[in-house]
């Protein structure tokens, strides 16, 4: 049986409930009748998750290129209604804090077309077709720095575009850094820097390092990571 709390309305002139009810419960108010001495019966209701899914009715591409799909799907809503959703399909990527033994960490300049200027960012890349995550952050750490390491940390995988695409983004610590030679793609062009932390995070903090995925591989490592 659901708790109740009681609370105690003395006309209008009542300083108020006593106790607070707790967020995550609705409150039903029982009818209290206008200028009388009265108890109000607040019901906390424990309710289940409401079903917010949306189900595919059909998918089109509509652009498929070297990277991004892009979708358009006809969806059933929740209340049996319909409506369009647009998406990229991303393959995802593999995403490495490469830590050194003193604690630097490992960071590239790249230019980003889009935007058209240079970011501060970590090593990351995409997954290949039949590619474990562990297998594409080893292999994009060597073809994009020249470093292979002697120790892998899975950390997290973070969901970046939610509302326009489905990419995923795999946390990896490396660590153990060797310096083997650099196998960039035809058209790749970095700068490989190596970053005492405490000035990458503040780096973060002024705003040097603005890129998404840099941003939140470097603050959940500062906060919960164990360097």
């Amino acid at each position: 049986m659901s708790p109740a709390w009681w609370f105690k309305d003395l006309d209008r002139s009542s300083p108020g409930p006593t106790q607070a009810q707790p967020p995550s419960y609705r409150q039903t108010p029982a009818h209290v009748s206008r200028g009388y001495t009265a108890v109000l019966i607040f019901v906390t209701i424990a309710t289940m998750p409401a079903d917010l899914t949306e189900h595919t009715i059909d998918s089109v591409t509509v652009y498929q290129g070297r990277l991004l799909h892009a979708k358009l799907d006809r969806v059933r809503l929740p209340n049996g209604e319909e409506s369009t959703r647009e998406y990229l399909v991303h393959p995802g990527a593999a995403v490495i804090l490469p830590m050194f033994d003193n604690g630097d960490i490992l960071l590239e300049r790249q230019h980003r077309y889009p935007l058209r200027r240079d970011f501060l960012e970590l090593p990351a890349g995409k997954f290949d077709p039949d590619e474990t995550e562990l297998v594409c952050a080893q292999r994009e750490l060597l073809e994009e720095t020249g470093y292979v390491a002697a120790e892998w940390r899975y950390i997290n995988t973070q969901y970046p575009c939610i509302g326009y695409s489905d990419e995923r983004l795999v946390f990896f610590l490396a660590r153990g850094l060797k310096h083997e030679g650099d196998n960039l793609d035809h058209d790749e062009f970095l700068e490989i820097l190596r970053v005492p932390f405490d000035d990458a995070i503040q780096m973060v903090k002024d705003g040097r390092i603005n890129e998404g995925k840099t941003v939140m591989g470097l603050l959940w490592w500062a906060n919960f990571g164990d360097q």
